[in-house]
């Protein structure tokens, strides 16, 4: 029978009827603890248990479950899968480029709340659809610090996982710096480790779930530079991908061809922006 006192005695008959002493006490003054018979619907587990005499209570059911579920269990791993693809997936020329992300871009200007809001538009767009936003503006302007906030946020709002057919397996995303990669494969023309590298990474990037393209036009204008954009767009026509350059609408078709740049259309109506009212971050202006 439950003791009628302190904070019980201010309970309905019909609750204290529903409540019951079990195998615990309290870590504070060793008093009996109380719960709510039977089990939470949500969880399967036993109700929190509680010391009547100085409310102290144990973690609440939907708390408990958080750990060491085998759900927790198997989005641990497929996170850890996810960045262990990005790591080794990926091409840069400065891994600090990972430091980014919605919460440490700096919003001072109404130019810069207008980028970072069209950044966090883009990433739910990506949830339910494909998208193939370009990032546009000078040198310094934070387009690689919200394509890689676009990219965590795309992560973690999948819970590190990509349905499959009918499956599921870690989610696969891709960060290249476009410059370093083309420099990258001309090292590799006297170099097989390399090469090889440089490959997988071009493989991967045909069929990752979001890939970022950084820097676009600051790279070797070469044959192996075209055909490798092409190539890369080609096989993104239908994926999600971001692209940060310094170029122009009309500069890219002229570097790139028409053919290239209008595969990124089909997806990327509304998805541009331009940086242009945005300083530089690094403090270099641009004249």
């Amino acid at each position: 029978m439950i003791e009628v006192s302190g904070l019980l005695g201010n309970l309905p008959d019909a609750m204290l009827n529903n409540m019951e002493y079990f195998d615990k006490r309290c870590p504070n003054d060793n008093e009996p603890l109380v719960r709510m018979k039977g089990f939470d619907k949500f969880t399967g587990r036993t109700f929190a248990g509680m010391c009547p005499k100085c409310f102290w209570h144990e973690p609440f059911p939907s708390e408990r479950a958080k750990k060491n579920t085998p759900e927790q269990f198997t989005l641990k791993a497929m996170k850890n899968d996810t960045f262990t693809y990005l790591e080794r997936s990926s091409i840069l020329s400065d891994t600090s480029v990972f430091n980014g992300n919605f919460n440490n871009y700096c919003t001072k200007t109404q130019a810069e709340k207008r980028a970072l809001e069209y950044a966090k538009k883009v990433e739910t767009k990506m949830l339910n659809e494909t998208v193939h936003a370009v990032m546009v503006g000078g040198t310094g302007r934070g387009k690689t610090h919200l394509a890689v906030g676009i990219m965590y946020q795309y992560m973690e709002d999948m819970n590190y996982v990509f349905p499959a057919k009918g499956n599921y397996r870690a989610l696969r995303v891709i960060f290249a710096d476009l410059p370093e990669l083309v420099d990258q494969a001309k090292l590799g023309m006297n170099n097989e480790d390399i090469r090889k590298n440089v490959d997988s990474v071009i493989a991967n990037i045909k069929t990752a779930d979001l890939v970022i393209i950084d820097d676009l036009g600051a790279e070797r204008q070469t044959d192996f530079a075209l055909a490798t954009l092409d190539t890369i767009v080609r096989a993104r026509e239908n994926k999600n991908l971001v692209i940060t350059t310094n170029l122009k609408s009309a500069e890219l078709v002229s570097a790139y061809g028409d053919r290239t740049i209008s595969r990124l259309s089909h997806h990327g109506v509304g998805n541009s922006f331009s940086f242009k009212n945005i300083e530089d971050h690094r403090g270099v202006k641009v004249i």
